[in-house]
Parts: structure tokens; sequence; C-alpha cells
């Protein structure tokens, strides 16, 4: 352990428990002061990237971990995150064309299952989980991600998962010791109540079939080798058919009873840890977001090919990601579609695990958008999947539910904000948060765009309508911005626009980088802290340059594959004293002055200026079990 020496003591960065109480408080103050008072400020985090407790690295973070907590807990007090969002976490590795070159994006996950990678299998070991897996087999794990040398700073899914043989999952040898354990071992109490809870999960049948939906999952290995991936043809929506191929399905499941059951496992306890998370979060005054990604794999167009545009399997319908289409058309026209009923499962499902959705491409389900050979289209503007979104969450969530907890996320090109101009999607979007990112670009027209002023003044966007971010998973850093010219350039025109002014010197300086550094980025987390509703993405509030996804300009075995390090903690500290991470409460100070605020409410403002200082003054404290450790020596310190 290092602590700062007595000299620097005064100074620091890094709150202790209580300091960052007192940060929480003050958060609750300031958006009082704004207007924000029922804000959103969503955390974005990559789980799979956080770190791992020491001596228990598999190689992929975990959702349901300390380490995780921590990370969303830095994200409460240093960014105002009252809700956590996390990468979609469906199974990886379906489509070996993708798999066998290293490639694991989050978003060509499964969206019906849980990925075996969400499991902590040291959890497993504890008594809540009636101890059913040795500690030693789980030890195997991190000994053989410690075997491959990928370095700290990369996620290993290669360790828990198999690029060649999709079906056969290193981590599933740990999870069959497991499940042994947990059918054989004598019962606990723990392991009494667990066996109860799987009884029921493994049968369930309303809101979801989650049978039916596991049972399909889980004969898919089969069904591929037997060569039958048109096996579910017409079986969710001709009757006759699905008469006639009952027999052989019932007989399958009785073939493969053992595996049905395994998998039902694996999903069983990923749906525990994912949950467990949640709890956790919840405990802390956050919610739990989950990221609903717009498409589905390869293996769920085999087992629900009616609901999917060409229905053969082929396909030919595509977004332009290599993604399965459902049948947009069927979906707005028919209830009981088998599309109607995919997208309906997938989104119950979501928030049966979450307290609310991010829906990756939000914006086509205003406005559907799909290709069916013959160029990309758009289906006319319905609002019958958003009011099947709404009423869902009614169902799952209850009536008092929240609907601003439905985020749309749109992340567009200029031409795809004409939808936004004339009003054809926010028409069926009313009352919902438009989630949108925070990057200045120039049209044809050269009229600016993706920002704050725009979406206020041309498309008429409200406070309550928009969740503003400075990032995602597959943009540029705000830190690469500032160091961008061109990039840096168009976003201070448009923060000039966005607060009203002429002075672009509050922006950049054009004769000290480090200060020019500062400045941008003080001005674009400005952007988003002015309004009420905002996300930040992790990597930006900690000052980083990482790219999740560079959408394969970054060597593909390199894609989703950057990971924290243990440190990142005091490294966030150094950023912000640099000015390259997210000081909260400078930039509440900026906004503040911008507002005038800081004349007529001066003793917030001040209050406000000194946690903004104390964080960012050159000092020796960088974690909060340092400054705890100090403050049980020398005593609490009140900052401002």
């Amino acid at each position: 352990m290092r602590i700062a020496p007595a000299s620097v003591v005064s100074f620091g960065n890094a709150l202790s428990t209580r300091q960052e109480q007192d940060q929480k408080a003050l958060i609750k103050e300031v958006r009082h002061a704004l207007g924000h008072d029922d804000a959103i400020s969503v955390g974005k985090i990559y789980a799979a990237g956080n770190p791992s407790a020491e001596g228990q690295d598999t190689g992929v973070g975990k959702i349901n971990s300390k380490e995780t907590v921590r990370m969303c807990e830095l994200l409460q007090v240093y960014a105002g995150a009252n809700a956590i969002k996390s990468f979609p976490a469906g199974q990886l590795g379906s489509r070996p064309a993708y798999t066998s070159q290293g490639y694991y994006g989050s978003y060509q996950r499964s969206a019906m299952t849980l990925g075996e990678d969400n499991i902590n299998l040291f959890n497993l070991t504890k008594p809540e989980y009636g101890s059913i897996l040795p500690k030693s087999e789980a030890m195997k794990m991190v000994n053989s991600h410690n075997a491959h040398n990928v370095g700290q700073n990369k996620i290993d899914y290669d360790n828990e998962l198999n690029r060649q043989d999709p079906e056969n999952y290193p981590i599933n040898e740990p999870l069959k010791v497991a499940f042994k354990n947990f059918k054989e071992m004598k019962a606990t109490p723990e392991l009494q109540q667990l066996r109860k809870e799987f009884d029921a999960y493994k049968v369930q049948k309303e809101p979801v079939d989650i049978d039916d939906i596991q049972t399909r999952a889980a004969l898919f290995p089969t069904l591929r080798k037997e060569n039958k991936l048109d096996f579910f043809k017409g079986f969710d929506k001709d009757p006759n058919i699905r008469a006639q191929k009952m027999p052989e399905f019932e007989q399958m499941k009785k073939d493969h009873a053992e595996e049905i059951e395994f998998f039902k496992f694996k999903q069983f306890i990923a749906e525990k840890e994912v949950a467990g998370a949640k709890k956790e979060l919840n405990d802390k005054g956050m919610d739990l977001f989950v990221d609903m990604a717009i498409g589905f794999s390869w293996a769920e167009e085999c087992m629900y090919p009616d609901a999917f545009l060409d229905g053969n399997n082929g396909n030919k319908a595509s977004l332009g990601w290599g993604l399965p289409v459902l049948d947009v058309e069927s979906l707005t026209q028919k209830d009981d579609s088998p599309a109607h009923k995919l997208l309906k499962d997938k989104t119950a499902l979501n928030l049966m695990r979450a307290d609310g959705i991010r829906f990756d491409v939000g914006w086509s389900y205003a406005k559907p958008l799909f290709d069916k050979g013959n160029g990309m289209q758009h289906l006319d503007a319905t609002s019958k999947i958003i009011k099947m979104f709404e009423d869902t969450a009614t169902e799952i969530k209850g009536k008092d539910f929240d609907q601003r907890k439905l985020v749309y996320e749109f992340d567009a090109n200029s031409t795809d904000f004409d939808l936004l101009r004339d009003n054809k999607v926010l028409q069926e979007m009313k009352g919902m948060v438009v989630l949108t990112m925070v990057e200045e670009r120039n049209d044809a027209q050269n009229i600016g765009w993706k920002n704050t002023s725009f979406l206020k003044e041309q498309v008429g966007l409200t406070d309550d309508k928009m969740l503003i971010g400075t990032n995602n998973h597959d943009r540029e850093s705000v830190i690469e911005c500032a160091e961008t010219p061109q990039i840096r350039e168009e976003n201070v025109g448009a923060l000039m626009r966005v607060f009203n002014t002429s002075d672009w010197t509050l922006f950049k300086d054009n004769n000290n980088v480090n200060e020019n550094n500062r400045k941008f980025t003080l001005g674009k987390f400005g952007e988003c802290f002015n309004v009420k509703n905002q996300f930040t993405f992790y990597n930006d509030v900690l000052g980083r340059r990482d790219k999740v996804d560079t959408h394969w300009k970054a060597p593909v075995q390199d894609e989703y594959r950057c990971r924290l390090e243990r440190n990142y903690e005091e490294n966030y500290h150094r950023a912000v004293q640099d000015g390259y991470g997210l000081n909260l409460m400078d930039t509440y100070r900026f906004i503040m002055e911008r507002r005038g605020l800081d004349k007529t409410m001066p003793e917030l403002f001040n209050k406000v200026k000194a946690y903004g200082a104390y964080l960012a003054e050159k000092g020796g404290i960088f974690t909060r079990e340092q400054a705890d450790e100090i403050e049980a020596k020398e005593g609490y310190k009140k900052i401002g």
C-alpha cells in the first residue's frame, strides 16, 4: 500500500468514503439548482473489460464481481451515474466465420440467451451457491489464462470460449464439475434452495417460455451437425408442420436430455449472476440498464426462421452488419406473427433482467430499416413497435414503470438525421428519451448536427427527450477529439453555439497543448451535463483513448479486447490532474458560470468550485482506500 507523504496530504485527488457521500449529496444539490432533479445519468461499462481480483483472473472481467461494483461506484461518485449500462450479454461465437478470426463482437451475440462468460467461477465456490465448484477447478482457468500470456490489459476470450468449436467452450469444463456437484452433493440449505430455484426456472413458461427458448438453443449444435438447420421452418407459423415435426422434436429432447439440462443450468447460473449484479447496484442507489442489440445470432435465425426475412437462413437480408433481419412487415402488421412474438420475448427477457433498456439502433424501430437484396429501405413510420415495447414494460415491471427507462439510441449520419428534422421518427417516439452522440459534424448544407444546439433549435427536442453522451464504444474518445485538429475545430464551433458565446478561447488554447486539451474536454463534458439526462462512457470518464470497436481498422483479434488495468482508479485521478478525465465538479462549475449561478447561488457555487479544485490539484492520494487510511489518522477533512 502506497500512502501519500504528509507533505501532500493537504492536496490530493481521491475522496474518502465519507467525502464520497458528501460529493453525492452535492451532486443532488447541483442538479436541483439546474432543474435536473429527476435526471437519468447512465454510466456505460464494458464488464468483460473490467479487471479481476488478484489471483482470480480467468481473462474476462465479470459483471458480478467486487471489481465491477467498485468501477460502478467510481462512476456514481465522479460521474454522477444513477444507472449503469453494460454491453450486450448474450452468447458469443455462434458463427465460426467470425470467431475463427478471433472476433468476439458484443453486437454479434445471441439475443435470447446469456453468455457463459457472464459467470464468475469464483462465485460458485461460495456458500451462497452451495460451494458447488472447488476453488481448484476455478484456478485451472486462471492458470490457463496465465499460460496464454496475453497481457493484463487485453481480454482473453479464447481462454473461456473456443473460436474453432463454439459449442465446446473451455469454461464448460469447470461448469460441468459444478453441474455434477449441483446434482450429487449432500444438500446444504443454500444448495437445497438453489435446486428449488432451478427446478422452477427450467420449466418456466410465463411471461416468457424459457423452456422452449433454451431447449432450441441447446439442440442447435445437434441440428447443425445433422444438417437440419431448417428443422424449425414453418414450426411457428403452420400448425400442420408443427404437428408433423413435433414427434421428432420430442424424441430429440429425450435423446439429448442431459445436454439440455446442462445448458439450462448454465443459463440459470448466468441469470443469477446478472441478478446479483443488479441487486448490488440497486442497493447502492443505481439502476441496471441492459443494451438490447438490434440483431440476433445466426443460430437464432436457424431456430426461428419464420421470424426473419428470407427465412431460409441464407442471410440475404441484412442491416449492413451481417445480421439477420426480422420480418419487419409482418412484425408491424400482425401481433401473432413469429417476428412480433420473438421481438416481444426478447424485450421481456431484457426487462426481467434489468431496470431499463438501451435499444441499439433505436430509431429503426420507429422507421424500420431493411434490405431484401435491392438496397436499404425504410418501412413507413409506425408506432406499433414502440407501443409494444411500452406495453411489455408495463406487463413485466408494472403500471408505475418509468417509460423514460426505455432509451432509444440515435447514432446516425447526417442523412439519417433528416428523419428527425421532419419529425417522421419523433412523432412515433413521443415522450421517449432520445439517445444521440455528441460528435459534431457538418452535412452538405454545412449545418452542424449531433450537438445539443441543433437538437433543440432545429429538431425541437427538449431536455426531457434527450440523453446526451460524449462517446460510444466505437467513436472517438473526448481526448482523441481534442487531439485531432479537424474534429476539434468542428466541435469548438458547436460548443460556441451550445453555450451561446463568441468566445472560442473558452474551449481551446492555441498556445498551450495541455491547456487546449483541458478546455476542450471541459467543454465537451459541459455540453452533456448542461442537459438533464446524459450518459458517460467509462473510457471517457477515465481519460483513456481506447476504442472498444474500431470497425476492423485494428487487427480483428484486437476488437472488443481492451481491458482496464488494475490500478485504473489511480490512473483516473492522474488523468483528472492532467485535464483529460472527467472532473464532474469542475464541469458543474463551468456550467454554473455559463448560467450565471455563480452570482445567484454563490454559496453552492463556491462549494462546487472547491471540490473541483481539490480533485484537480496535483497530489498523491489515488484510491479511496488511501484516503480512508489518511482520514483515520488525521480526521475528516471537509472540502469547501
